[in-house]
C-alpha cells in the first residue's frame, strides 16, 4: 500500500506532508520518492524530528528503492504523539537530516498540545547563538567510523561559500587548531575531510553531541561543542 504524501514547497522551504493510517503508519513512513532530490548530499543513517516545542526524536533511515523510510525510532514519534487515523503531518526540511514536523488533526487544525513530556529533550547547543555567521551540525554514527567525513548542510553552504576545488579550513576549538579539507562531490555536496578525523579523535567527539560552527574569517572555524 502506498503512503498517502506529496510534497509541498514554497518559497526556499522544501516540506512534503503525510496523512496517518494507523496499520500503515504505526512503525515506518515512507518519504516521497519525489522529495529525495533535496536530501541528495545529506543523507545519513538517522534523522531528526523537531516539534514546535522543540523536543526531538531520532529515526533511524532505511532506504528502499528510490526512496527512504523513517523506521526505528519513529514508532516512539507516533505514540508519543498519540497520532491517529487521517491526522496529518507536515514535514518541512532544515538540511542536515533535520526535520521540523507539525500535526494537524482531523480536522486539520494544527494541534498545539506538547507530546508525553518525559520523552522530550531539548538538542544539544540548541540556545547557542553568535554574532558571526554560524551553523549547527549534530552528529550521527555516519559523521565516524569508516570514513570520518561530515556533510555540511545547505545552509551552511550559504554561509561558508566554499569554492568548488578542494579548500582547507581552519578549525579552532579549546584553544588548539586543526586544518581540516572541504572537498565538494559530484552532486555539488560539500562535507569535511581529511583532518576532521583528527578534530574528532583530539575533542573525543561522539554521535549525538553537536558542534557550532562560527565563520570568524573566510578559511577560519570557531567551533563549540556540545555533548549530548
Amino acid at each position: 500500500m502506498a503512503t498517502r504524501s506529496r510534497s509541498v514547497n514554497s518559497g526556499k522551504e522544501k516540506s512534503f506532508i503525510a496523512i496517518m493510517r494507523d496499520d500503515l503508519h504505526a512503525k515506518n513512513l515512507r518519504v516521497p520518492p519525489q522529495f529525495m532530490k533535496y536530501l541528495s548530499g545529506d543523507l545519513t543513517d538517522h534523522a531528526t524530528l523537531i516539534t514546535h516545542s522543540t523536543a526531538c526524536w531520532e529515526a533511524a533511515i532505511s532506504r528502499a528503492e528510490e526512496t527512504i523510510y523513517f523506521k526505528g525510532g519513529w514508532e516512539n514519534f507516533f505514540e508519543d504523539h498519540s497520532l491517529g487515523h487521517d491526522e496529518l503531518l507536515m514535514f518541512t526540511y532544515k538540511g542536515n537530516m533535520h526535520f521540523h514536523v507539525r500535526v494537524f488533526g482531523r480536522d486539520r487544525c494544527l494541534r498545539t498540545q506538547n507530546a508525553r513530556p518525559q520523552i522530550q529533550r531539548q538538542l544539544p547547543g540548541e540556545s547557542f547563538t553568535s554574532s558571526f555567521p554560524h551553523f549547527k551540525i549534530c552528529l550521527r554514527k555516519s559523521s565516524f567510523q569508516p570514513f570520518y567525513l561530515l556533510p555540511i548542510p545547505t545552509t551552511a553552504n550559504m554561509i561558508l561559500n566554499p569554492p568548488r576545488e578542494a579548500t582547507n579550513f581552519v578549525m579552532r576549538c579549546g584553544g588548539r587548531v586543526w586544518d581540516v579539507k572541504c572537498l565538494q562531490n559530484a552532486a555539488g555536496k560539500h562535507r569535511f575531510s581529511k583532518g576532521w578525523r583528527n578534530f574528532v579523535r583530539d575533542n573525543e567527539l561522539k554521535p549525538g553531541d553537536t558542534c557550532a560552527f562560527e565563520q570568524v574569517a573566510t578559511y577560519e572555524l570557531r567551533v563549540t561543542v556540545f555533548r549530548c
